[in-house]
């Protein structure tokens, strides 16, 4: 058996063709991302799902984080070349509706705060994926959540007033593999 890495990163794709625009496709995280002239747009969002709660005072986050196993390495060709990404587990991580034991007491976890830090070249894709997200739950800045963008990361700190967070968190193993390895 071949010896793998094991990342939590990107695949990407940057056609070298003179009769097209200067662009970048990124699949990170479960989202697909175009990158030109040094903007990015995600054009497929990501396994981070932020919604209201089936109470008035709760918000539901939902993040399935995306592992990518396979060889790194950089390929280039001058003909059609496939990358296959296929999954291979998902694993739960964290789920604040598990119950759990504490001095002969059985509660749930009473998450009030979460942080998400995504490490990325594409903080604006990011950013405004985090900030339609959370105007789509009726957030407000500064009184719900915050985003911070750095050159290389993206965090979106959740901490909604007076309501709690139903928080998950899964790992989604994905194989990488091209057809040259």
């Amino acid at each position: 058996s071949a010896a793998s890495d094991v990342y939590k990163r990107q695949v990407s794709y940057r056609p070298a063709n003179i009769h097209s625009v200067e662009e970048t496709y990124c699949y990170e995280n479960g989202a697909l991302i175009v990158t030109q002239n040094g903007r990015s747009v995600m054009k497929l969002f990501p396994g981070i799902v932020l919604e209201d709660g089936a109470g008035i005072a709760s918000v539901n986050l939902s993040a399935r984080i995306a592992t990518l196993e396979g060889t790194r390495g950089v390929m280039a060709s001058n003909s059609i070349e496939n990358i296959r990404l296929t999954s291979q587990d998902f694993i739960n991580i964290y789920d604040s509706d598990q119950e759990y034991t504490s001095e002969n007491a059985t509660t749930k976890a009473n998450v009030t705060s979460v942080d998400l830090t995504i490490y990325t070249e594409n903080t604006e894709a990011w950013g405004k994926y985090f900030e339609d997200s959370a105007n789509e739950t009726h957030l407000q800045e500064g009184t719900d959540y915050n985003i911070t963008k750095e050159d290389y990361s993206v965090k979106f700190s959740l901490f909604p007033e007076n309501k709690t967070i139903n928080f998950k968190a899964y790992n989604a193993i994905i194989k990488m593999k091209t057809e040259i390895q």
